[in-house]
């Protein structure tokens, strides 16, 4: 994992490098973001505090400010590209609850819905209590930075902030996607339709 550095960021537009800059600074709670963020376009940022970023395993991986994930909001950053990720029951559709399942598992006693035998989706979900223990613990650990980008420039600008910082749960757009998380995601897949591998 990476973080940003003045050779690589001189290559970077000057609207992704004042993106990158804004998402980095220090972030607000879930709640927080509800309630002071305007509903225009833009980038969003998920950040830990030190303690999750132990609980994550995450301690001895280099990264930029406790920087978790980076994604796009090309609508509104108060609508469901956002909110979702925060959402108890939406696991399935987020892969930054994904992640976060996958590396919180044990740690948070979550628990999987099984999937029909022969399922080949590579998505899993959790079980109603799980879900909602996931919720609390971002919602306690995690705060959300956010910057508002031309529609038309958000995919771009996302694309080479999460380039140039490498956020540990981003899986698409780095250049070394975390292959301990890689795997712990498709365990747990595996796991929710064990007579697939039967």
């Amino acid at each position: 994992m990476g973080g940003m550095n003045t050779a690589a960021t001189a290559t970077m537009t000057p609207q992704a490098t004042d993106a990158a800059a804004a998402l980095t600074a220090a972030g607000v709670s879930y709640e927080e973001y509800l309630t002071g963020v305007d509903a225009v376009p833009g980038i969003f940022a998920v950040a830990a505090d030190d303690a999750a970023i132990a609980q994550l395993g995450l301690d001895a991986v280099a990264f930029e400010d406790n920087l978790l994930y980076v994604g796009a909001a090309p609508t509104s950053l108060l609508g469901r590209d956002v909110r979702g990720h925060f959402h108890s029951g939406r696991t399935e559709s987020s892969t930054l609850r994904r992640s976060l399942a996958a590396l919180l598992f044990d740690e948070l006693d979550l628990a999987l819905v099984p999937r029909s035998p022969g399922s080949r989706t590579v998505k899993f979900a959790l079980t109603p209590d799980a879900e909602d223990r996931l919720t609390a613990w971002m919602k306690e650990h995690l705060t959300v930075s956010t910057v508002a980008v031309d529609a038309g420039d958000v995919h771009a600008a996302v694309g080479e902030v999460v380039d140039e910082l490498e956020p540990p749960l981003n899986l698409k757009g780095v250049a070394h996607p975390w292959e301990a998380l890689i795997e712990k995601r498709r365990r747990l897949t595996a796991e929710a339709r064990p007579s697939a591998t039967l």
